[in-house]
């Protein structure tokens, strides 16, 4: 993300050494004003370097402002809410989506209810036609995520394949719909979890998934021509 924002990033070990330019001002102001930072991924990290958990203010602040300089048309951010390369990690089209759940927390407690709105992006992804999707486990789904193009694609066939799956997306509704329903349904037994361990009685908790959920972004990943 830095090197994309046309910062620089060195690693030594198991350290890796961040400079932000002044090209991109505002994303200093995301990250707390910082220019140039010391950071490690793993545990332990020396006295002078950041250890960039997933939820470290900096990583927030990184992924706040690429997520909505995407969604904003008019920024000139370098993330993409579309995109189709060809490319040998896939042998059939696979279509990967970017959505947003979002869920309705109601809490009761006595005669009381208390609403609340939680949300969460999620990567999914599938092969083949939308009519008969196969679906891909997480892992997978995430995996292409670091699939490289090997071939071009004209700009024009890029926007044809664009344009035919947003067209699709009515046929998987239905599964969309379900992926919401169980994710709500996972959510509301971790509240009960929370609750047990905690010992809180007379508090139950309600989850309802707001339907449909958002799609943010769609990136389309298709075989190479031999």
């Amino acid at each position: 993300v830095v090197q994309a924002h046309g910062g620089f990033a060195a690693r030594k070990g198991d350290v890796w050494e961040f400079t932000l330019t002044e090209k991109s001002k505002a994303l200093i102001d995301a990250c707390g004003g910082q220019t140039k930072f010391k950071a490690g991924f793993t545990l332990p990290v020396p006295d002078d370097t950041l250890y960039l958990s997933r939820t470290h203010p900096l990583v927030e602040g990184l992924a706040t402002y690429t997520l909505e300089t995407s969604l904003d048309s008019l920024a000139d951010g370098v993330a993409r809410r579309c995109g189709v390369i060809r490319t040998k990690d896939v042998d059939r089209r696979t279509i990967l989506f970017l959505l947003r759940f979002r869920y309705h927390i109601i809490i009761r407690r006595g005669g009381e209810e208390t609403p609340l709105l939680a949300e969460a992006c999620d990567l999914i992804a599938f092969r083949g036609r939308a009519a008969a999707p196969e679906w891909l486990d997480t892992a997978a789904a995430e995996s292409l995520l670091q699939a490289e193009p090997a071939a071009n694609i004209s700009p024009q066939q890029a926007t044809a394949q664009i344009e035919r799956t947003l067209t699709e997306i009515s046929q998987l509704q239905e599964d969309l719909n379900q992926m919401a329903a169980d994710r709500s349904e996972a959510l509301k037994e971790a509240h009960r979890r929370v609750r047990l361990a905690a010992r809180q009685k007379g508090v139950t908790y309600d989850v309802r998934p707001n339907l449909p959920p958002d799609l943010l972004g769609v990136y389309i990943l298709l075989p190479v021509i031999e």
